[in-house]
């Protein structure tokens, strides 16, 4: 089993470096439909729209230990607190689709009685922008020369009926 934020691997015997031992003891995953509120102006209410698509959250807990594992918790903090999306991977079958997540939540759990050790739970939120789903459309053409001979033949029009 491989799970890998970026460059850290949550799940490795023996990291570079300082000894560490990282695992993932438990994942849940949530797929959320995708649904997106549009209002219209000069409409009472609003409507909405289903978007096809859905937006996968995973909730992993785990553990650090080991000499170096304040090493990967400031790493995995650091990415939490830039909260850009990251590349992600993982080869379990569920979560292979997933490319990039965003850190939504972190929570740290130190053990006094276990020295060098920490506990973690961290929410994970797939990424989901028009460039992650493999739709990579053109912006639509800009209409601003047209709006402008509008509005000056309009200010013409205007003048015309004035005078």
């Amino acid at each position: 089993m491989k799970i890998k934020l970026d460059d850290i691997d949550l799940i490795v015997r023996w990291t570079a470096g300082l000894p560490c031992v990282c695992s993932v003891q438990r994942i849940s995953v949530n797929n959320h439909l995708k649904i997106i509120e549009g209002r219209r102006l000069g409409i009472e209410g609003s409507s909405m729209a289903n978007a096809k698509r859905r937006t996968m959250r995973m909730l992993l807990e785990g553990s650090l230990y080991g000499i170096g594992f304040a090493d990967v918790l400031a790493q995995i903090r650091s990415k939490y607190k830039e909260g850009n999306p990251i590349p992600f991977s993982s080869n379990l079958t569920l979560l292979s689709k997933v490319d990039k997540v965003i850190i939504e939540e972190l929570m740290i759990f130190l053990v006094s009685s276990l020295p060098h050790s920490c506990f973690y739970r961290m929410l994970l939120v797939e990424e989901s922008s028009a460039s992650s789903n493999g739709s990579k459309s053109n912006p639509p053409p800009s209409q601003n020369h047209l709006s402008q001979s509008e509005i000056s033949s309009a200010v013409d029009d205007a003048a015309r009926g004035m005078s």
